[in-house]
């Protein structure tokens, strides 16, 4: 479920525009938890480029982004 507004998961499967996307709101920043939110469901898609993904939520301090090794060590 989107609740940014931003429909980041709509376009992103590989896809290096949306990648560019999550790695611009990691540049610019933002504390919008919706946002986050948004971006780290990316995650649950098959086929993402993962480290954009998790370089982002990490430097913008996502607190649910500290579970992500263990989400990869379940999941890759």
């Amino acid at each position: 479920m989107v609740k940014s507004g931003i429909n980041f998961g709509e376009t992103f499967s590989a896809n290096p525009t949306v990648e560019n996307a999550v790695w611009a709101v990691g540049e610019i920043g933002t504390s919008d938890l919706n946002i986050l939110e948004d971006i780290a469901q990316l995650l649950d898609k098959p086929g993402q480029t993962y480290r954009v993904i998790i370089h982002t939520l990490t430097k913008l301090n996502y607190e649910p982004a500290l579970d992500l090794g263990l989400w990869i060590k379940n999941n890759c």
